[in-house]
């Protein structure tokens, strides 16, 4: 038989064959029970993809719950997450209607159109889906999967089963969110050793002025970090133990931080000599020695210490915020985490997750 006849014949048979091989490997259950938790307001349009999305992550598990947060949305968000608890029993759906006056006194930060700073109500709608998660209810269930709840594109599903198949030690494991232009998007949750510190400590010279791109290859080994989410993060539940949620700087973060920078190996990063010129160059300090935030306007060039164990630590307002030095909610989690001992978190090259619409 000619050659390229049977080149032809073997790519004809077998490229069908790799597909089923896929198929059923994608097919096979992991071993694992686990919590694909979510919070949404608005995504009315969005959210009948992201419904996908879950269940479609939910099969490939030995068993899955969903538990979804929603609160205040004017559109039609809330009848749809309702229709789908309906539909799926395995759907943990709470909503809320908060008076804006409640939600008001309940934050720290108040921008100038008298709103909350974006983090607070996050970390709280947080807090409510992982108290839920962490309660008895859902004993068994090992793993945490946060999803934000407004993607439109499928992911890489095979990069999940990666995780879960992969051997080291990990605690947390984070997507690769893209843009539309595929450069890495989630940057306000990103902290590596290249960039150990944020707004909280540099001021707003941070949002402007600072390379935060992460250059990863589908090729590359999970890239260590700091902090990161990129949209999805699964979690071992019992690295999450204790760890809260605020959008806001705390003691534990102000701890945390000063270990770090006391650490002589910091020294040599550019972000962290950057900090220590600049904190030499502020002149007046505000003291809160109770760490109780809620004054009106400070000033940004003000050095703020919020716990007098560490009067070395000169905090900064920032993001538009004029209380208290604003965080994301992401990264105080994640430093809650480094402080107990889990710190082997990392973003998975090949755990893409698109942010753009159809």
């Amino acid at each position: 038989m000619n050659k390229f006849i049977i080149y032809l014949l073997l790519i004809t048979t077998s490229v069908p064959l790799i597909a089923k091989r896929r198929d059923r490997k994608l097919k096979k259950k992991i071993p694992a029970k686990v919590l694909i938790c979510g919070i949404c307001k608005n995504v009315e349009e969005q959210i009948p993809y992201s419904i996908a999305i879950v269940e479609r992550i939910g099969r490939m598990f030995e068993d899955y719950r969903a538990i979804v947060y929603e609160n205040n949305s004017t559109d039609r968000s809330k009848e749809i997450l309702q229709d789908w608890a309906g539909r799926n029993h395995k759907v943990d759906l709470m909503t809320e209607t908060i008076p804006h006056e409640k939600l008001v006194a309940e934050s720290v930060n108040i921008t100038i159109q008298g709103n909350p700073f974006y983090t607070e109500p996050i970390a709280r709608a947080r807090n409510i889906v992982l108290d839920k998660a962490l309660s008895n209810e859902y004993e068994g269930y090992d793993y945490i999967l946060w999803m934000d709840m407004d993607f439109v594109i499928a992911p890489n599903y095979y990069a999940i089963k990666e995780v879960f198949r992969d051997k080291r030690n990990w605690d947390a494991v984070f997507a690769f969110g893209v843009n539309p232009a595929g450069e890495y998007y989630d940057t306000y949750a990103f902290r590596d050793k290249r960039i150990p510190i944020g707004p909280e400590l540099l001021g707003n010279w941070w949002h402007t002025d600072i390379q935060k791109e992460l250059v990863l290859s589908p090729r590359d080994d999970w890239y260590p970090v700091i902090s990161a989410f990129g949209g999805f993060g699964i979690y071992k539940k019992s690295s999450v133990q204790g760890c809260r949620y605020t959008g806001y700087v705390t003691k534990n973060v102000v701890d945390y931080y000063a270990n770090y920078l006391n650490n002589n190996s910091q020294r040599n990063n550019p972000l962290i000599n950057k900090y220590l010129k600049d904190k030499k160059s502020i002149t007046e300090f505000l003291k809160l020695p109770r760490a109780k935030p809620g004054l009106n306007k400070l000033n940004e060039s003000l050095g703020i210490i919020i716990d007098e164990r560490h009067p070395d630590l000169h905090l900064r307002v920032n993001s538009g915020t004029h209380q208290f030095p604003s965080m994301c909610e992401h990264v105080v989690f994640h430093i809650e985490m480094h402080r107990k001992g889990h710190s082997n978190l990392f973003v998975n090259p090949r755990l893409l997750f698109h942010y753009e619409s159809r």
